[in-house]
């Protein structure tokens, strides 16, 4: 590749090291993320996990949704949130317009 580049360009070795480094981290840049997103891919419940942030719930509460979406499947209407024990009946209704079935 050297070569080539020397037909057109005057690169010194180092110079040429620079640019196959500067080549190389702009690869990674643009690989990690997709490399990433491949082993951890988001999951649907970042909306909970925005409603944790919110104050609209305690993180407690986000990990047993969760962990009951697990054992059990996605929630299908807002009567299996009901089921999640840490959850009571006022919580439910508070999340009930943020959610969508």
């Amino acid at each position: 590749m050297r070569k080539l580049l020397d037909d057109y360009f005057d690169f010194s070795k180092r110079e040429f090291n620079g640019l196959v480094v500067l080549i190389v981290l702009i690869l990674l840049i643009g690989v990690v993320p997709c490399v990433y997103e491949y082993v951890n891919p988001e999951t649907d419940n970042s909306l909970v996990e925005h409603l944790a942030i919110k104050r609209f719930i305690r993180y407690k509460q986000v990990n047993a949704t969760i962990e009951y979406r697990k054992q059990h499947g996605n929630y299908s209407n807002i009567a299996d949130l009901n089921k999640v024990a840490i959850l009571n009946r006022e919580t439910v209704e508070c999340l009930a317009p943020y959610l969508t079935f």
